[in-house]
């Protein structure tokens, strides 16, 4: 494994094993966030980069996306173009005439359907996808995101210090994949490790294996990637249900701190659970 630990501990070999019991973890360091500038700009930028890098990971999804905001580009260049050539003033139209509410039509980017509660294990909490169809316990001191139009959603963890200006993070997507037909995860880790290596020049594969998300079988990539300044690592555990549905669990850190939430990971993995 290259002198690599990743952030939990998979199987030794590709036999699938029994599944390890969801049980109760140490309580997890009460670190509380503290304000400090980052030499990226922010930690929104911080957050941004890490988002890139998760979006690649899951190789159909990063395509896909890439697909439509080309199409959406042809799109509104062809509306500028039209745009142009085209005479309001042939034209006498009475907007009075139509009287439509846009209020509460649409939300984009925020939505309620999901449930934070408290959860059996000291230090967690819990959180229920219902969108998405998933729920797992997370550190209570991290932040919950779940406003991005592509990730589900997205748990931050507090810095350190004020000079710590990296989050930890770990991001949670799901992907329909079921116009691909039986999909197995030997062929989804391939596409998205391939993607990956495609959108992040440098990046280097640690280790892959056979481990468990919840009570599925899962696979998991363990890779390494300079952001910047930071070294980091990104491991990607990946499912896929009985639907067609790939979920992809992200965890992204700073190499020289793979033990300093490993117990929090290790919990949040174990107890992920697809609906």
């Amino acid at each position: 494994m290259d002198g690599e630990t990743p952030g939990f501990t998979p199987p030794q070999d590709s036999t699938p094993q029994t599944p390890p019991p969801t049980s109760a973890a140490p309580t997890p360091p009460s670190n509380q966030p503290t304000s400090g500038k980052s030499p990226l700009g922010s930690r929104n930028t911080i957050i941004a980069i890490v988002l890139v890098v998760l979006i690649a990971v899951g190789g159909f999804a990063y395509w896909n996306q890439k697909q439509n905001e080309k199409e959406l580009e042809e799109l509104l260049q062809f509306l500028d173009d039209f745009g142009d050539d085209f005479d309001y003033d042939d034209y006498d139209y009475d907007y009075d005439d139509y009287d439509y509410d846009y209020e509460d039509d649409y939300t984009y980017g925020d939505r309620d359907s999901y449930l934070l509660e408290e959860s059996g294990t000291t230090g967690f909490s819990h959180f229920s996808d219902l969108e998405y169809f998933f729920e797992t316990d997370y550190p209570t001191a991290w932040e919950v995101d779940v406003d991005d139009s592509i990730v589900a959603a997205t748990f931050l963890s507090p810095y350190e210090d004020a000079l710590d200006y990296f989050s930890e993070n770990v991001n949670i997507t799901t992907e329909d994949v079921s116009w691909y037909g039986d999909l197995t995860l030997d062929e989804y880790r391939d596409s998205s490790l391939g993607q990956i290596e495609l959108a992040l020049p440098g990046y280097e594969v640690v280790d892959t294996g056979d481990t468990y998300l919840g009570s599925d079988e899962a696979q998991y990539i363990l890779g390494k990637y300079a952001m910047g300044d930071f070294d980091t690592r990104i491991l990607s555990t990946f499912a896929l249900d009985d639907y067609g549905t790939a979920y992809v669990v992200t965890y992204t850190y700073e190499a020289d701190k793979v033990d300093l939430y490993q117990t929090e990971i290790d919990h949040m993995l174990r107890t992920f659970e697809i609906w």
